[in-house]
């Protein structure tokens, strides 16, 4: 029997030992349902081991909201004066030590210019991470869809959300901050709802929007020290539907064999495996455990992924790449990558070794011939406009 994964649990041991900074301000929407569950989440960081800072106005209102959640946690209130130096900002912080949050009083900073002071403090003091607390949640394209993920060269032409006025305006002052330290070195940037800050921190999908510093997408081989981030996206995986149940050696079979797709500064972001064992004497090689998180939809994570593993394949000598799915989709997205449909006679006979008839009669095998003449010429990734968001084969 599987053992449940839980996400937060993954979530809280990555966080240990490095900083997340909170903007909280007027506009987090502090009188709105579930903001209580903000300290609740500031508790679990601080007992996991996670250094929390809380950036916030000289806003009477904000001051007294978080002496009265944090009342019970053990932190230190610093106030900032204007004429501070960042460095002595630092030096206070260091001084403190042993707290883990610290809430930091933005002296002379009136609600209406916070943003911009609380990001020139994350830019100066290379803080790595930075969560934008807004009511408004995150951001949403020129058609109302919501956005869950922007890398630097999406986020230079972001249209705003639909609105005019003040909706429109204060968008535009959220992207213009987090442009700003995203260009000054803060690694990434969420904004989301207070209320929904946990769901952004210790889930694979999130709440708000992402942004990264960095829009690579890098692609290699897994490794042991992986294996807590894959176990958590194979379970996701599995939850969402999108991943076959598998025993435990399956799944290590599958890191062992496996690649990673990873954004930015190495989040996990996708996941196949391509098994050969098996089908050592037709030299051929099998897909498997193709899976991108939603939440990069459209970055093309399917696509790299497949571009690695036929660029491998073809330089170890392979002479076919097969796989079988039962989703139309998974199909389309093989055809895309020079796969075609081939009946379950063109692939190793060792693939039907105690697999399930039912099954067999209703799955598609797709087959792409390899030759060394194709290393270092593979695909090019997926776009947008050809979604891989989610792939299922086995």
């Amino acid at each position: 029997m599987v053992t449940p994964f839980e996400e937060k649990s993954f979530f809280l041991r990555a966080f240990r030992g490095h900083t997340l900074t909170f903007f909280l301000g007027e506009e987090s929407g502090l009188g709105e349902s579930g903001s209580e569950g903000f300290a609740a989440v500031v508790d679990e960081l601080v007992k996991a081991g996670v250094r929390v800072l809380v950036l916030h106005p000289d806003d009477a209102r904000v001051i007294s909201w978080v002496g009265e959640k944090f009342s019970l946690l053990p932190g230190a209130a610093i106030r900032l004066l204007p004429e501070s130096s960042h460095p002595a900002l630092a030096a206070v912080l260091w001084r403190h030590g042993s707290p883990m949050l610290h809430a930091v009083t933005l002296a002379g900073a009136p609600s209406n210019s916070f943003l911009a002071t609380a990001s020139a403090a994350a830019i100066a003091l290379r803080l790595p991470r930075v969560i934008v607390l807004a009511a408004t949640g995150g951001l949403t394209n020129g058609s109302g869809r919501f956005i869950s993920y922007l890398n630097p060269a999406q986020l230079a032409d972001s249209p705003l959300v639909p609105e005019t006025g003040n909706g429109a305006a204060r968008q535009q002052e959220f992207l213009t901050s987090i442009r700003a330290m995203l260009d000054g070195g803060v690694e990434a940037v969420s904004l989301c709802r207070l209320g929904e800050v946990g769901r952004e921190l210790f889930t694979f999908e999130g709440s708000g929007t992402f942004f990264s510093r960095h829009h690579y997408c890098r692609v290699r081989p897994l490794g042991w020290d992986d294996a807590p981030a894959v176990m958590a996206l194979i379970r996701r995986g599995e939850k969402e539907g999108f991943l076959l149940p598998r025993s435990p050696e399956d799944s290590a079979r599958l890191i062992l064999s496996g690649y990673g797709a990873f954004i930015g500064d190495g989040f996990l972001a996708g996941l196949a495996a391509l098994l050969t064992t098996p089908y050592r004497e037709e030299r051929a090689g099998e897909i498997a455990g193709i899976y991108a998180l939603t939440r990069f939809k459209g970055e093309g994570i399917g696509g790299y992924l497949l571009k690695r593993i036929v660029e491998d394949g073809a330089r170890s000598g392979l002479s076919y790449l097969f796989a079988v799915t039962t989703h139309l989709r998974v199909v389309d997205f093989f055809r895309r990558h020079g796969f075609r449909p081939v009946s379950r006679g063109e692939v190793p006979d060792a693939k039907w070794h105690r697999y399930d008839p039912e099954r067999r009669r209703q799955v598609t095998c797709m087959r792409r011939e390899l030759s060394r003449v194709m290393v270092g010429a593979g695909d090019p990734p997926e776009t947008a406009q050809g979604e891989e968001p989610c792939l299922n084969t086995r």
